[in-house]
């Protein structure tokens, strides 16, 4: 069902929901909007693959928001865990836990329209919402390309553990300083692709007659009866969950 509607209506939904994120404050409605998200993702014919993958990126910046900003406020509230100078208090816990499931609900939010929208829809899409067409393809290029840089990072990781490179001894720095080659390959890889990128664009005349020229669509998109359904629909739900918690 995401696939057919209009980019437009993915986007706000994604607004909705990071909007929501943002505002919310209780543990039990953060909880909600990332299983609303996820409902949406399923719903929408999202594989569990690609929600998977998103988890998986997650995980360690999760595990760091819940585990740092508990010690960040250990001064406040009640101790519920104590080891030799470190405490934990529910406060803290409980702080974490509403930044994490944050953080979650907006990335599921993002995703429902970058992980269903073609870049040529997504950055048509942009433009019909008023955005400057140079604006639009610089973010839709830059959403193509950070996947594409993501799964590059991860190729050569693998393919450096095969050569018997070994990240998961010697403490923090150590490990820091062995993940130097991988990090200075993603960044030639990343020049080259910026290059190969500028050569492909200039080659099919872009910026060329910019002002003296109506850009024109093949495959234009418009809004459906059912992009105004959902519309209103995920509308009146946001607005009746903000009137939730603001009272």
């Amino acid at each position: 069902m995401l696939y057919r509607l209009d980019p437009r209506t993915r986007l706000w939904l994604m607004a909705l929901i990071v909007t929501l994120c943002v505002v919310g404050k209780e543990i039990w409605f953060l909880a909600s909007l990332v299983a609303a998200a996820h409902l949406i993702l399923i719903v929408g014919g999202v594989s569990f693959r690609v929600i998977f993958r998103t988890w998986r990126t997650l995980t360690i910046l999760l595990l760091f928001i819940l585990i740092l900003q508990p010690l960040l406020l250990q001064n406040i509230g009640e101790v519920v865990f104590r080891f030799w100078r470190i405490h934990m208090t529910d406060v803290g816990l409980l702080t974490g836990l509403r930044y994490a499931l944050r953080l979650t609900g907006a990335a599921f939010g993002v995703l429902i329209p970058l992980s269903t929208t073609p870049i040529q829809k997504l950055i048509r899409g942009l433009q019909k919402l008023g955005l400057p067409y140079n604006w639009a393809v610089m973010i839709g290029l830059a959403v193509h390309y950070a996947g594409t840089i993501g799964a590059l990072h991860t190729t050569l990781r693998e393919a450096q553990q095969a050569r018997g490179w070994d990240l998961s001894t010697g403490g923090m720095i150590k490990q820091a300083r062995a993940a130097v080659p991988t990090l200075i390959a993603v960044i030639i890889a990343s020049l080259r692709m910026s290059d190969s990128l500028a050569i492909g664009l200039a080659s099919r005349g872009y910026g060329l007659g910019r002002g003296r020229h109506t850009r024109t669509t093949l495959h234009d998109i418009s809004l459906c009866p059912s992009d105004y359904i959902v519309l209103i629909l995920s509308t009146l739900a946001a607005g009746f969950c903000l009137i939730l918690v603001i009272r």
